[in-house]
């Protein structure tokens, strides 16, 4: 009798550690879905609009891509409207009025980026909640890894100096105005936004449209949000605009720097065609940034471009000048042109080819005296000096002829130095020029860009 009664009791107490109280959690989910169907739609009348709110936080900016016209970036895109088969009465269940359940169990709008091209979500449906309030109004926040379609090709002509406006369509994928009704919050929240080293992020707008499709009366709606970025061209500056400037420069000055008296001028036109390639090397790195369009060339590669035209013209130069230079072995006289644009800044070029009084250079006054007086004493005297001229007359003409030759040859160098000095300032003057001009429409356009979105 005793070991029934112990038996008894033991198993009255198993029984009551194995039943509990339901919760009151427990009781409201039960009692909120007991005949909830998550694919329809959650209205008691079908012809009841659905509203949503839209709110996408943007939280930063991870990368763009312009030759594939591509940004990604991270958001919060949170939606709220309000579920008619989630309401309860609060004093019904210890005055809880708020729910937490994952959005899987629940109906969800059919809201998506019509622009998209890919998207992570961070948090799983699974795991991630869906807050109800007791008067049926859910909010669901997706934390989400976006990278969409951004027409780079639109404003790439200032690159680097651009702005674009990188615009996401949401709207609802198959329910009209009729069914889904959305409409975004406003203000839009950037209030946890990183900022990027690339680019700034100068506004963040939305707008509304109603859109009819292919045979459809009914219309859609679709919201655009704005992504208006602008990018910071310091990178760009020093990366290549710097280097192609300082290459440019030393080329000039290279192909134009005081020469040897022999006229060489080989290596001035070798410097210039390594420049050349130089640039073009440039300028091939940055055509692989930009997306292909035919719309218009970057400021940043017409920058280029006009280097490597400026480098060729100097090269082109150098090469005429080294043709000029080379008259003088033909002893050819300087052209008149020449020494109007070489005398222009300078003191005059000139040379003496022979005495004012007719006679050689090197052809002695003091000799002739001697032999004069030689003449006087005696025939046979002045027969031996008018052998001795025979003799040394030879000789003085092939010394004047010399002198005659190195004059023009230094006269020659003369005046291709200066013209040298001269094509050195006009080509550095304008490549100073086209730096400055790039640098200051650039920076203009940034300045009136970011005033006209702000």
């Amino acid at each position: 009798m005793f070991w029934s009664i112990s038996l008894c009791f033991s198993f009255v107490l198993s029984s009551q550690h194995s039943i509990r109280a339901e919760t009151t959690q427990e009781r409201l989910v039960g009692f909120l879905f007991k005949n909830y169907d998550r694919s329809l739609r959650p209205v008691h009348n079908v012809r009841t609009t659905t509203k949503v709110k839209l709110n996408p936080a943007i939280h930063s900016i991870v990368d763009t891509d312009e030759a594939e016209e591509s940004i990604t970036f991270v958001q919060w895109f949170r939606m709220i409207w309000v579920d008619e088969f989630l309401h309860w009465n609060s004093t019904d269940f210890d005055g809880m009025d708020e729910l937490l359940i994952p959005i899987s169990r629940i109906w969800l709008p059919d809201i998506t980026i019509d622009n998209l091209i890919e998207s992570k979500l961070m948090v799983q449906d699974d795991k991630n909640y869906a807050i109800i309030a007791s008067n049926g109004t859910v909010l669901i926040s997706y934390h989400q890894v976006v990278n969409m379609y951004c027409s780079f090709h639109e404003n790439i002509v200032d690159f680097p100096f651009d702005t674009h406006n990188c615009s996401m369509h949401v709207a609802s994928w198959m329910h009209s105005r009729e069914q889904i009704d959305t409409y975004p919050t406003i203000p839009t929240d950037l209030a946890q936004y990183q900022k990027h080293a690339e680019w700034d992020l100068i506004s963040f707008t939305s707008r509304r449209s109603l859109v009819t499709y292919f045979e459809s009366v009914l219309p859609f709606v679709e919201i655009y949000y704005d992504i208006v970025i602008q990018r910071k061209p310091s990178y760009y500056l020093t990366t290549f605009v710097l280097p192609s400037f300082i290459i440019t420069t030393l080329a000039i000055i290279g192909i134009f720097a005081p020469f040897s008296d022999a006229g060489g001028r080989q290596e001035k036109v070798t410097m210039g065609l390594t420049t050349l390639l130089t640039m073009a090397v440039i300028l091939n790195i940055v055509t692989d940034l930009m997306p292909t369009s035919s719309d218009g060339v970057p400021l940043l590669e017409l920058y280029l471009i006009l280097q490597i035209l400026i480098s060729a013209i100097a090269a082109l130069t150098s090469v005429f000048m080294m043709c000029l230079h080379s008259q003088w072995t033909k002893n050819e006289p300087i052209p008149d042109w020449l020494l109007r644009i070489t005398n222009f800044c300078h003191q005059p070029l000139t040379y003496k080819l022979k005495p004012e009084n007719g006679l050689s250079a090197y052809e002695p006054t003091y000799p002739d005296k001697v032999i004069e007086k030689a003449i006087r004493k005696g025939d046979k005297t002045r027969q031996l000096s008018l052998e001795l001229r025979t003799m040394v007359s030879p000789i003085l003409t092939m010394l004047d002829k010399r002198e005659q030759q190195q004059g023009i040859h230094q006269l020659w160098n003369r005046a291709c130095r200066r013209l040298d000095i001269l094509f050195m300032i006009a080509f550095n003057v304008l490549h100073v020029a086209l730096t400055v001009g790039f640098l200051g429409l650039g920076y203009a356009k940034l300045k009136w860009k970011r005033h006209a979105n702000i």
